[in-house]
């Protein structure tokens, strides 16, 4: 009895190892197949737009809105980039909770009000570097119309929710957050305009 015992334990031990490999290697080949899709998305978005000039915010907090180009159904309002990470990712116009594995998503807020939030996953192809930024680092983000929007990083928090109470609690122009790849931490990131007081 206990030598079938041990073998059905070992059987599901093995089972159990197998499953958990597998599921791994789908994670990650489904995290491929989005950093590419992610990469494609924003080619195709800096061909549409028009040739970048400098971004300033007009000042109006009431603004919030922000032109889109609409590509596969989806409405992109601009592309994210971090040149120091490699990161260069479109953002979707509307927050959706389950499209962030595929790309970020502006949570609220707009260029030209000056407080632009946007939330992403922290994984492959994603905002992976969110754990690895630091202050002064450069981001930049390019709207739909050209605008060319310069932040510097200038500070970086780790906290246990990312509500809106929380990403507001600190004004900044530009607001990025992503659930950390290996905790339940978010790791939230404020920029400001390079050159504003």
């Amino acid at each position: 009895m206990k030598r079938v015992l041990s073998i059905v334990l070992a059987t599901l031990g093995a089972l159990l190892l197998l499953a958990s490999a597998a599921t791994f290697i789908l994670s990650r080949v489904e995290a491929e197949r989005a950093a590419e899709k992610a990469e494609s998305i924003a080619e195709k978005l800096l061909s549409l737009i028009p040739e970048a000039a400098d971004g300033v915010p007009d000042g109006d907090v009431a603004n919030k809105n922000m032109s889109a180009l609409s590509l596969d159904g989806v409405d992109y309002m601009g592309v994210l980039e971090i040149p120091a990470y490699g990161i260069c990712l479109p953002v979707s116009g509307e927050w959706e909770r389950a499209d962030i594995k595929k790309y970020p998503c502006r949570y609220t807020g707009s260029c030209n009000s000056g407080d632009l939030i946007i939330g992403a996953d922290a994984g492959r192809g994603q905002l992976f570097a969110a754990d690895k930024v630091e202050n002064g680092d450069t981001v930049t983000f390019m709207d739909t119309e050209g605008n060319r929007y310069t932040y510097e990083i200038a500070e970086i928090r780790r906290t246990e929710r990312a509500d809106t109470e929380t990403l507001t609690a600190h004004p900044a122009h530009l607001t990025l957050f992503a659930r950390a790849a290996y905790s339940m931490e978010y790791i939230i990131i404020h920029c400001n305009l390079k050159g504003a007081a």
